[in-house]
């Protein structure tokens, strides 16, 4: 007479594979903008660059007699096709309310920030188009301390060169700043700017929304503008950075030891049922 001996359930498997799941699993997360009330994600078209201005960004470039600010050249249309076959076309702008089909609308959020849930961002320094190019500097700022600066491009950085692409590890809540040659520092929360408080310089375009690695285009203009004695054509493209960030595929080290320690109880659970 054969005794049959109940079979005993592993638990330790399902345990190891939740907890391969849960180490190997990257976060989804992104670094997302927030800005003043009514700014939004708006579409345009190459039709809308006019040069009036309208979206804030849209202005009448120095830089040629055919149009040649940031919208020109992230459609590779007019006067400027630098960037070519890795123009990104005419992708969404952060600003207030624009009505493509009557080309109005479109100003300036003056102050908006980034939330960052990625593990890191890379920036790569794609165009400048400016006599100050030599000495302006770019980086980004904790908002708390908007005062401390943290550089990532230097003024003789061409865009072809290596150094033009850099790794860079904000804080949990940051915006970008422009150094400019007389000094200026023009922040992305244009109301702590050094100068021209109020005045955005920055013009930001979304190229991928995709979480954990989104894309967004960056143009600044390096004059000051809208004040006595100022200067600007409003261009946008006098330094141009396209910024994607990075997430990693590695868990935290809460969710590690929440893993391990439901591996190591379903362990000991099977181990008292097997007995």
């Amino acid at each position: 007479m054969h005794t049959l001996t109940p079979m005993r359930r592993n638990l330790c498997a399902p345990a190891l594979v939740l907890a391969l799941f849960l180490i190997g699993a990257p976060a989804a997360t992104a670094d997302t903008i927030t800005g003043g009330v009514g700014a939004a994600w708006q579409t345009w078209v190459v039709a809308n660059l006019d040069q009036d201005n309208k979206p804030y960004w849209d202005g009448n470039s120095w830089d040629s007699s055919l149009p040649m600010n940031i919208g020109s050249c992230l459609t590779a249309t007019g006067a400027c096709t630098q960037l070519g076959a890795g123009a990104p076309g005419a992708i969404p702008f952060w600003g207030l309310a624009f009505t493509s089909g009557t080309d109005s609308g479109g100003g300036a959020d003056s102050d908006f920030h980034f939330l960052r849930s990625s593990d890191q961002g890379t920036a790569a320094l794609r165009l400048e188009i400016a006599g100050n190019a030599e000495w302006n500097t770019f980086g980004w700022y904790d908002t708390t301390a908007p005062v401390t600066l943290h550089e990532i491009f230097a003024g003789p950085v061409d865009p072809g060169e290596p150094a033009a692409v850099a790794v860079f590890i904000p804080s949990a809540s940051y915006g970008f700043y422009l150094g400019a040659r007389n000094g200026d520092i023009y922040r992305t929360q244009s109301s702590s700017s050094s100068a021209n408080a109020g005045k955005q310089h920055f013009a930001v375009f979304q190229e991928s929304a995709t979480p954990g690695a989104e894309v967004y285009w960056i143009g600044v203009e390096d004059l000051r503008f809208g004040c006595d004695g100022c200067s600007s054509d409003k261009d946008y493209q006098d330094l141009v950075v396209r910024v994607q960030g990075v997430t990693n595929a590695v868990a935290e080290p809460g969710t590690f030891l929440l893993a391990l320690t439901g591996l190591v109880g379903l362990s000991l659970i099977g181990r008292r049922r097997a007995r």
